[in-house]
């Protein structure tokens, strides 16, 4: 039975959130413990384990025992009996064991990449969680500035200032962002049902919040790739490798021990020991296996250097991705906040002086709003390009193993 690592105990703290929100470490970790297909691997890994351990052994000895009826109805001992035994020359138990180790890295690779495809999903639910909350976040404190200014307005026309539309013009501009919140808020219900999927536990099942901000942790720097395709390509070389060896042996005779005790022979012949081997006189088709182990095995040599090129071509894309996504966010950062929230400031002063109606101001905000909405996505996709790079490397998110 699958026990989720991600059920609190009562009064204790959410593992989900060891620091009060939801981790993005945290998130990870529990999707890759609860996933049933991680446990079927593993199960599939662990029934390679154990066939490796049998792999390579000696072939169990035959046994023929013989009985004579009709001596033993006239008072002699009718029974012979034969033990014989195939010796497994030419190297192939050491063929088969590389061969089934092959097998364990390759399940191995596999378990491996399972991991890493779960961590990415879960890397960007957790993004989508941040950023959706934070635009309902956001929202919500700029229909309380709106409305605010729409009471400042109504005041005005109290005085005989302003217009009457203005007034309006605010209250319908926090009316078009309610009503954008609750097509945020159903989209957040789909992101934590996406969530709680990826930890197997009820759709509704209550989330932490995520952080109100953060610093996107950057990959780890860059260093030997050990991404499972990598590792498994390599297993199906060796595996192809060991066929070859395996259906060359096949051509070469086999050998076998015996041994034998008849009693109804005369004494001297009642021991006997002999020698046989197995003649491969039917070339074609041993030939044709070779040749097909060949062919397999160039198939596997291709598919790894696919696979390297694929894999270096994927870092060095996630890396040039990192940088620009990290230079986006430094642009909207320390240019357009700065300059809409300084556009802001400026509407608002103007507004407070009567120098201006408040529709530039509302403007003003909207484009505040839009510009904060931008550097939080800008923030998450940062972090998922961060975990990327850790992920092409073989990695997952922060640097662990996987």
């Amino acid at each position: 039975m699958l026990v989720l690592a991600v059920v609190a105990v009562a009064g204790a703290a959410d593992p989900l959130a060891p620091k009060g929100f939801l981790d993005r470490e945290a998130l990870v970790a529990a999707v890759v413990a609860a996933n049933p297909e991680v446990e079927a691997a593993q199960g599939a890994l662990d029934a390679a384990k154990a066939r490796r351990e049998g792999a390579g052994a000696w072939r169990d000895p035959m046994v023929d025992v013989s009985f004579a009826p009709v001596g033993i109805a006239y008072g002699m001992v009718g029974v012979s009996a034969v033990v014989s035994q195939d010796l497994p020359l030419w190297g192939v138990r050491g063929i088969a064991k590389d061969m089934a180790d092959a097998e364990t890295d390759a399940y191995t690779a596999r378990l491996d990449a399972m991991r890493l495809d779960l961590a990415r999903m879960a890397t960007m639910a957790w993004g989508d969680w941040y950023v959706v909350t934070r635009r309902i976040d956001l929202i919500d404190d700029t229909v309380g500035i709106l409305r605010a200014h729409a009471a400042a307005t109504t005041d005005r026309l109290a005085v005989g200032k302003g217009f009457a539309q203005d007034a309006l013009q605010a209250e319908a501009d926090a009316q078009t962002l309610s009503i954008e919140k609750i097509d945020l808020r159903g989209e957040r219900d789909l992101v934590q049902m996406e969530i709680n999927t990826l930890l197997h536990r009820p759709l509704d099942t209550p989330l932490p919040p995520p952080p109100t901000a953060f610093e996107p942790t950057p990959p780890v720097p860059p260093g030997v790739p050990s991404r499972p395709e990598i590792a498994e390509s390599a297993a199906m070389v060796h595996m192809s490798d060991g066929a070859i060896a395996m259906a060359r042996a096949d051509r070469l005779p086999m050998i076998g021990l015996m041994a034998g005790w008849d009693a109804m022979a005369v004494p001297e012949d009642r021991l006997m020991t002999g020698l046989s081997i197995q003649v491969p006189l039917w070339a074609r088709p041993r030939a044709a296996a070779v040749h097909d182990a060949e062919g397999r095995a160039t198939e596997s040599r291709a598919m790894q250097f696919a696979v390297q090129d694929r894999v270096a071509q994927d870092i060095a894309a996630n890396e040039r991705r990192y940088q620009a996504q990290r230079e986006t966010v430094d642009a909207i950062g320390t240019g357009l906040v700065p300059i809409a929230r300084a556009r802001v400031d400026a509407a608002r002063t103007a507004f407070a002086a009567g120098m201006d109606d408040v529709r530039p101001l509302l403007d003003a905000e909207r484009a505040f709003l839009d510009a904060e909405v931008r550097y939080e996505q800008a923030l998450a996709d940062l972090a998922v390009r961060a975990a990327d790079v850790d992920l092409a490397m073989g990695r997952l998110p922060g640097g662990g193993a996987p």
